[in-house]
């Protein structure tokens, strides 16, 4: 209910209709995927709106995914939760709220889908063939997951 989110809101509602979830992938490390692919599009239509206003974020915030996106991952991976398909579980690491539980009262709400849209610019930096149509079309989210490489330090 912000109004310099209108736009980005209107966009990310666009995607969600043009490009819903296939829930029969519904796994955590899937839905960080599609949610980070959404916003991927969203910037791609709107490149003057900046990271913290397109996720709603404080700069605190984006600047605590930045420094410890690698710790985040690490979490992820540690605990195995990439692939739970628990969607409480999901909805912890990929919905609005105050901040990520699991990471720290620090955390914005929605890191993990954060980490998914640092997987889908990886994986669209390093297939540069492929083109934001092709993009919105893939379902196959471990293909994207693979092809982009994703490794934080």
């Amino acid at each position: 209910m912000v109004p310099d989110k209108i736009v980005p809101d209107c966009m990310q509602a666009i995607v969600d209709s043009e490009f819903p979830f296939n829930f029969t992938m519904e796994n955590l490390l899937s839905y960080m995927i599609y949610e980070g692919r959404k916003m991927y599009f969203v910037k791609a239509m709107i490149p003057e709106f900046n990271d913290t206003m397109l996720w709603g974020f404080s700069s605190r915030q984006m600047d605590f995914c930045h420094k410890y996106e690698g710790n985040m991952w690490s979490y992820l991976i540690d605990n195995k939760l990439l692939f739970n398909t628990d969607y409480m579980n999901i909805k912890r690491f990929t919905t609005e709220g105050p901040f990520t539980t699991a990471f720290s009262k620090e955390s914005p709400a929605r890191a993990a889908s954060w980490l998914g849209y640092q997987i889908v610019n990886g994986y669209m930096e390093k297939n540069d063939n492929v083109t934001l149509q092709e993009l919105m079309n893939e379902t196959d989210f471990q293909r994207i997951m693979n092809k982009s490489k994703y490794n934080p330090k």
